[in-house]
């Protein structure tokens, strides 16, 4: 298995569309169907996990590639938007094998969901550390871009949240040493409040749909 999360990495190139298949290497979910029905009749789920040490370098090894946001962001929120699909169909769906597949696969959502959100706050965590707003000055680009505003906004609030939560603490650790840039921080962080704001409200009053 660690032969596999190597050939990911290296094949990585910096294309996120092969983010999902580094990060499957971390946790791999899979179904397991029973040969005989005379012994349990419902698949089971097994978690196969990595050692954390093993985990940690290849985390870092990831965050560390030159990764677009934006591109992890469009990812995050299609992968939401599939998440809502999947749970709607599993709502309606009696308990049975499909509904046990269905469920793998939602679980699996829901995990590929928080990957994203991990990477997109590294990245952009990583650039305001340099002084460099491009991947924060995305995120509200995207959020301001976000049709439909429905539940699968959910994951991209999360990032907002964590990185107004990352830019608070830096305009507060600079007060004492640089004021002019503890300043442009928390003018800029104001951008990202507003539409966090917006889109935090759109969901209230319209019931989150």
């Amino acid at each position: 298995m660690q032969a596999l999360c190597n050939i990911n990495i290296k094949n990585y190139a910096g294309a996120v569309n092969s983010v999902n298949g580094a990060l499957a290497c971390f946790n791999i979910q899979k179904m397991l169907t029973p040969k005989s029905l005379t012994g349990a009749k419902t698949p089971e789920m097994v978690l196969i996990s990595q050692p954390l040490n093993v985990i940690t370098d290849y985390s870092s090894k990831i965050n560390a590639l030159p990764i677009s946001v934006t591109d992890v962001l469009r990812i995050l929120q299609a992968t939401a938007r599939e998440r809502n699909s999947v749970y709607a169909v599993l709502a309606n769906t009696p308990q049975g094998q499909t509904y046990n597949e269905l469920l793998a696969k939602y679980n699996a959502l829901i995990a590929s969901e928080k990957a994203y959100v991990e990477l997109s706050v590294n990245i952009i965590s990583r650039d305001l550390d340099a002084q460099n707003l491009s991947s924060f000055d995305a995120l509200v680009n995207h959020m301001k871009a976000f049709k439909p505003i429905d539940k699968s906004a959910t994951s991209t609030l999360e990032v907002s949240n964590k990185i107004i939560a990352k830019m608070t603490a830096l305009a507060v650790s600079l007060q004492g040493s640089n004021v002019s840039l503890a300043t442009y921080y928390s003018t800029a962080m104001q951008k990202l409040i507003s539409v966090n704001a917006y889109i935090k409200g759109y969901l209230a009053t319209s019931g989150g749909r």
